[in-house]
């Protein structure tokens, strides 16, 4: 995560974009974590609606995570394949509860 911020010093990067990537980057683990909290609690003490609108919810912001991840890299990384993983269980998770 460190060797790209040493592009920044780059003049060719405007000082707004130096201040919204980090901001960006803390968006993005603080989406992880609550939407996993969020899941977790859907599982735990919501009912049938509640807990499918909180799947796809979450499973929107992953899977545009994941999205994202994959044009950005147009390769095999572990960001997208474990957000892809994330879908599944979500898509598991949600149809389980529904029968």
């Amino acid at each position: 995560m460190v060797t790209p911020f040493e592009e920044f010093s780059d003049a060719r990067i405007t000082a707004p974009i130096r201040r919204i990537v980090p901001l960006l980057l803390h968006f993005s683990t603080v989406s992880w974590f609550l939407g996993g909290l969020a899941l977790i609690a859907a599982a735990l003490w919501f009912g049938q609606e509640a807990r499918l609108a909180t799947g796809v919810l979450v499973g929107g912001l992953y899977m545009y995570g994941a999205v994202g991840n994959l044009w950005g890299t147009r390769k095999l990384h572990l960001g997208w394949m474990l957000l892809a993983a994330a879908l599944v269980l979500i898509a598991l998770g949600v149809s389980k509860s529904a029968g």
